[in-house]
């Protein structure tokens, strides 16, 4: 979500890139036990997961370091991305993911239907 020399904030779910607020809106077959949402990153359109959309950990601000990419995880307050493991060096970067290698859902984990899935 963030390039170097971006200014990024996350504060009660909602994302700022440089100051501009990044659209999110409910997904249409959100729940209240699945609470989706969809966030629109420019051209592009992301599916993101909100556990308890009434809680927020509180705001949080970075600066991208040059030659460095913020990422975030789709489930937003259970991924360790950027806000925990900071910005990735750009010469560990390899390529874009397009489809989903290991995803862990709770005791059920891992969801061996969705190994291999496109990313959408």
């Amino acid at each position: 979500v963030g390039l170097p020399g971006d200014r990024i904030t996350y504060s009660r779910h909602q994302l700022t890139i440089n100051g501009e607020v990044v659209p999110l809106q409910q997904h249409p077959e959100a729940t209240p036990a699945e609470p989706r949402f969809i966030e629109q990153l420019g051209e592009r359109q992301h599916e993101i997961f909100i556990t308890n959309p009434a809680y927020s950990a509180g705001d949080d601000s970075y600066i991208v370091p040059e030659r460095h990419y913020f990422v975030m995880g789709d489930n937003r307050d259970n991924s360790k991305d950027s806000r925990f493991i900071n910005a990735i060096p750009e010469s560990h970067l390899v390529g874009e993911a397009v489809r989903i290698w290991m995803h862990m859902d709770g005791l059920s984990w891992p969801r061996w239907d969705r190994i291999g899935t496109k990313i959408q």
